[in-house]
């Protein structure tokens, strides 16, 4: 009988290292996950940032144009 409480003991530890590790191991992947996420939240808004710039510069320089383009129309 003290055997099988030994062996049900043994057991028991071996299953909450398991579990401890497994939880870690989770830990750490949803660590990495979140990270990921707010590097890409990042690079996402910096490019949007930058292509807002990009366009607004386009639109200036499509409004020179058609400045231009009607000031030789008149002449």
């Amino acid at each position: 009988m003290v055997l099988s409480h030994v062996i049900f003991i043994i057991l028991t530890e071996d299953e909450s290292e398991k579990k401890k590790r497994r939880l870690q191991k989770n830990k750490e992947a949803a660590h990495v996950y979140r990270k990921k996420q707010k590097d890409l939240f990042k690079y996402l808004t910096d490019r949007a940032a930058m292509l807002e710039k990009e366009n607004n510069t386009m639109m200036e320089e499509i409004q020179a144009l058609k400045a231009v383009s009607t000031a030789k129309t008149k002449v």
